[in-house]
């Protein structure tokens, strides 16, 4: 059932645990049925143990965590902080306005005088603050992906720093969505640096797009060019008070996302290392350069189990990132035209999972009791949770 996420590189038998120790060397198993064969690259290596496989699973995390480089998130606010992402509601917008609620409908919602809506509700509801993410929308080009260096929409905001003063003066940490791993073939930094170009987008995504995407291809040769590109990237939005990134779309061979998200991690922290990366690669391998990292949402329509993919997500996401805060992405899942009934069995499932819950389409949507029950639990989750430190692992 889990196969709709990612999660670290290991096999679990009924008595036994086996898990990779190489996250950029090749490891194939093939089950028949009676026997688990492996072919592998001479460079990997293996972690192997006989006993219960979740709790082997726990030993190898401790003992691959001892060799990754360390991370201080104690320097890193937001992970102690509720989100606001704007996505579903965007899309339930664009549902109600445009009859569309696919991508396109939903960039199209995107704009100041829904950013001020969206946080007029909030106060509204007396929901307690937290981080205010601007999720996709916001750039030029965002309905083609065509973002190079990214610019705010200059026919949507009129001031984009003002827009963000307006959320931090609302009482919130602001938040920016960005999809930066990739680039258009004829993009400045593919001209100023070939050899770093490299493989094509394609992975799955809900806009069901074919734009020709190009990855970063991480050489020695390409390493200072790329990070350099996301420095230029990231610093206009950094100095304007961004507290928060929401990296997405990192989804093709894992080995060579993990090196492009060291490079984006790396220079970030170069400018704030207070600022959250969140992204979404569940892998022990990749929790050195994620400071949060988001579950796989889901669509209800698509899914009709999707109370028990929640929970394979959850556990999947537990045990690749035992080390690392998780984006509990998000109360109601990710379709705007869920019930008033399911987004409240949704909200139940959020009680008790380690992370912090993420809000997307908001409860006055539906009821005031629904709008009671999401203010009920992240008061609670405020005052128990968010006061509690995170310190160096």
């Amino acid at each position: 059932r889990s196969n709709s996420t990612s999660g670290s590189p290991v096999i679990m038998g009924e008595d036994f645990f086996i898990g990779c120790l190489n996250p950029h060397a090749d490891a194939k198993f093939k089950f028949d049925g009676s026997n688990l064969f492996c072919t592998a690259s001479p460079e990997q290596e293996f972690y192997y143990a006989e006993g219960e496989p979740l709790e082997l699973w726990q030993e190898y995390n401790c003992y691959v965590n001892r060799l990754l480089p360390p991370k201080d998130d104690a320097v890193v606010p937001a992970l102690r902080e509720i989100e606001y992402c704007t996505w579903v509601e965007q899309k339930k917008f664009a549902l109600k306005e445009y009859n569309d609620d696919g991508m396109t409908g939903a960039v199209r919602a995107m704009n100041d005088r829904f950013i001020d809506d969206y946080l007029q509700r909030v106060d509204r509801m007396q929901l307690p603050r937290g981080v205010f993410t601007l999720d996709h929308g916001w750039m030029q080009g965002a309905d083609r992906f065509d973002f190079g260096l990214p610019r705010p929409d200059a026919d949507k905001f009129k001031d984009f720093p003002a827009t963000i003063r307006r959320i931090k003066d609302a009482g919130f940490m602001p938040g920016l969505w960005f999809a930066p791993a990739f680039l258009y073939p004829d993009s400045d930094l593919f001209k100023e640096c070939p050899e770093a170009k490299g493989e094509m987008f394609t992975g799955a995504n809900e806009g069901g797009f074919q734009f020709p995407l190009h990855y970063f291809e991480v050489t020695p040769a390409t390493s200072n060019a790329i990070q350099n590109h996301f420095v230029r990237v990231f610093k206009p939005y950094l100095d304007m008070g961004i507290m928060k990134l929401k990296i997405d779309f990192t989804y093709n061979n894992k080995s060579k996302m993990i090196k492009i998200l060291e490079l984006l991690y790396k220079a970030v922290k170069s400018i704030n290392p207070a600022v959250e990366v969140e992204g979404h690669i569940p892998d022990i391998f990749a929790t050195s350069y994620q400071d949060a990292i988001r579950l796989n949402d889901l669509v209800i329509e698509s899914n009709p189990e999707w109370r028990e993919l929640f929970e394979a997500h959850y556990k999947v996401c537990l045990n690749s990132s035992f080390n690392t805060q998780l984006n509990l992405d998000h109360i109601g899942t990710n379709s705007p035209g869920i019930s008033a009934n399911d987004f409240l069995k949704s909200l139940d499932q959020f009680k008790g999972k380690k992370g912090y819950p993420v809000i997307s389409l908001l409860p006055d949507n539906f009821s005031d009791n629904t709008v009671r029950a999401v203010r009920d639990y992240l008061t609670d989750y405020v005052s128990l949770f968010s006061a509690q430190p995170f310190g160096m692992r």
